[in-house]
């Protein structure tokens, strides 16, 4: 069974308020719903995969996805819950703008590189 797992993104200070792969903060001085139930935060679910470095894969990471020693290509593209019925209805996806939808059955190595909030770092 996968971890549930969220990472929060600040919109207005652009920054995390909670991201469970460092040691960010939850503010206890505030109310919860005032500062994590509003139109100013973004909640992104931890996908259950991690990549060839160990680092956990969210929603809205920026990954390189490369399968080119069995015969595949080496794709860019952003993590995105999938609900296409041709895609087996309900899984992760991986949106690659001039190609579209990469299925969830990722048979190759994953890397994450950025993510849409703080861009890419590779």
């Amino acid at each position: 069974m996968r971890e549930i797992k969220f990472r929060v993104w600040n919109k207005n200070k652009k920054e995390w308020m909670l991201d469970p792969r460092q040691d960010d903060f939850i503010p206890q001085d505030e109310n919860f719903n005032r500062v994590f139930l509003n139109d100013n935060v973004v909640f992104q679910q931890y996908t259950g995969l991690k990549d060839k470095n160990g680092v956990e894969i969210y929603e809205g990471d920026t990954i390189i996805f490369d399968n080119s020693d069995i015969g595949g290509q080496r794709y860019k593209g952003v993590v995105e819950w999938n609900t296409d019925q041709s895609l087996d209805n309900l899984c992760w996806g991986l949106w690659i703008p001039s190609k579209g939808w990469l299925h969830c059955d990722f048979l190759g190595d994953l890397e994450v590189i950025g993510n849409i909030f703080e861009g890419v770092d590779k």
